[in-house]
């Protein structure tokens, strides 16, 4: 048995735990259904403390449930469930202003997508601001290899953006990652993911060409 630090079991813990976030999401799964699961669902620990960490399956459930209210507003970092902060002015206007920019140049055979849930992996599924992903896509949300190019667009959140989401997408693979960064006037732009990192990260300012690295017709200047 793998001791937690209140002095229960591991087994235990997990089973009380999992009980109450499934009974919260009124999903009818028992804790013997996830038991296969739960050395890698707990493997998080926050403050020194173990802690549950949420999948993106409870999180589908929850939405489906209703008891997440807003999924739009909601995503997935690290098992953890984060509220998205309010969109203010100047963040809606470039977000709309690049999308109708990439919407006119980008080739056949791709598409801009506003907002869609990208997920990662089991614990993580991050709400991009914009994705150009490949056409014919049926499923609900975006997955790594759907994606040529991710795009978040940020005020008060560049230094999650950098910190957080950045070694993220170069883990999972996601060939290109740009941050808008409204802040400071420059677009850094990603290229070259591994699970070690980027290979390549370059400051552009607002009044030079950003050019995609799948396709060089894909060229905006933000600003």
């Amino acid at each position: 048995m793998i001791a937690v630090n209140d002095g229960r079991s591991f087994p235990h813990y997990v089973k009380t735990k999992f009980s109450k976030v499934l009974k919260s999401a009124r999903v009818s799964v028992t804790p013997t259904d996830k038991e296969k699961n739960v050395a890698q669902t707990l493997l998080r620990r926050e403050n020194g403390e173990a802690r549950l960490a949420i999948t993106v399956d409870m999180l589908a459930a929850m939405v489906a449930s209703g008891t997440i209210e807003d999924p739009a507003r909601v995503e997935l970092i690290e098992g953890k469930l984060i509220t998205l902060s309010p969109t203010h002015l100047p963040h809606g206007r470039i977000t709309a202003w690049l999308i109708r920019q990439l919407g006119n140049c980008i080739s056949e055979g791709y598409e801009v997508v506003d907002g869609g849930s990208l997920r990662l992996d089991d614990y993580n599924e991050p709400m991009p601001d914009i994705c150009i992903a490949r056409t014919g896509i049926t499923a609900d949300v975006l997955s790594p290899a759907d994606c040529v190019l991710v795009i978040e667009v940020s005020d008060s959140t560049a230094r999650k953006a950098r910190l957080v989401k950045a070694p993220l997408y170069a883990k999972v693979g996601i060939p290109e990652f740009w941050i808008v960064d409204l802040n400071v006037g420059e677009t850094v732009v990603h290229r070259g993911p591994s699970e070690a990192g980027w290979a390549q990260v370059a400051s552009v300012p607002f009044s030079g060409d950003l050019v995609a690295a799948f396709d060089a017709a894909v060229r905006v200047v933000v600003g």
